[in-house]
């Protein structure tokens, strides 16, 4: 969390509590006054939480596979789909009025806490205007859904990925459509599961792919959190109207 009183782009933060909402403006304000939206959220009254009796009853089922924590805690399943309604509400919402959003974890940049410097965060290098930027961690393989959930199957990295703002609203109300699908199908896992099967049931039906892949190098990072660290520019080459351009939610 520390990370975010570097991160110079407006950010608009999720809480289910008002002390850690309190701890992560203080720190966002720790060196200067950085463009924050705090919203406490009552899991209760969202749509991804809904289903998570649902849920739990088929992680309960003796058949299913148990991944710590993804199969083991509805509530946890329910959380990484959450990320996408958030995502949907600053699209929708707009309220830095900005034309790309980008979803980060808030633990993903740990890794430079003790290197204290400023970043801002920018598109990253082959993006495309029409699709959302996401890291691949595994070649996607054309896996049926019962697998890809069964087996813990991972494509993309879910920690961060960017898009237009028109494509982001677009996508994540695709993404939380199909999730209502897949646990019709006996499935609920995480995001990670839901998106590698959205993009291969749109692969066998010859359907456009809203995704760009963005891949490793093999050096640098890893394959988890490459991509945001590789969106990363020069905080000295950012204009103010380029940082705030780019909205994060977390």
């Amino acid at each position: 969390m520390k990370t975010f009183s570097n991160i110079l782009n407006p950010v608009v933060a999720f809480f289910t509590t008002e002390e850690d909402a309190d701890k992560f403006l203080a720190i966002r304000n720790s060196k200067r006054k950085l463009p924050t939206i705090i919203k406490i959220t009552d899991i209760n009254r969202l749509r991804s939480f809904e289903t998570v009796e649902d849920v739990e009853s088929l992680f309960n089922k003796p058949y299913y596979p148990k991944y710590l924590p993804n199969t083991w805690d509805a509530s946890y399943s329910c959380a990484m789909n959450a990320k996408y309604e958030f995502v949907n509400w600053a699209s929708e919402i707009n309220p830095y009025k900005t034309r790309y959003i980008a979803w980060l974890d808030i633990g993903l940049f740990r890794e430079l806490v003790k290197i204290n410097k400023s970043l801002c965060l920018g598109l990253p290098d082959d993006f495309d205007e029409c699709k959302v930027s996401y890291g691949v961690v595994h070649q996607a393989q054309m896996f049926d859904n019962k697998k890809i959930f069964y087996h813990n199957l991972v494509w993309v990295a879910g920690g961060y990925f960017i898009a237009n703002r028109e494509i982001m609203k677009n996508w994540s109300q695709f993404y939380m459509e199909a999730t209502g699908h897949l646990l019709a199908q006996g499935l609920s896992n995480t995001d990670q599961q839901v998106v590698y099967a959205i993009r291969n049931t749109l692969y066998k039906y010859n359907k456009t792919i809203p995704i760009k892949e963005h891949f490793w190098d093999g050096y640098r990072y890893n394959p988890w959190f490459f991509l945001a660290f590789k969106s990363r520019k020069d905080p000295g080459k950012c204009t103010i109207k380029n940082i705030l351009n780019k909205a994060i939610v977390n």
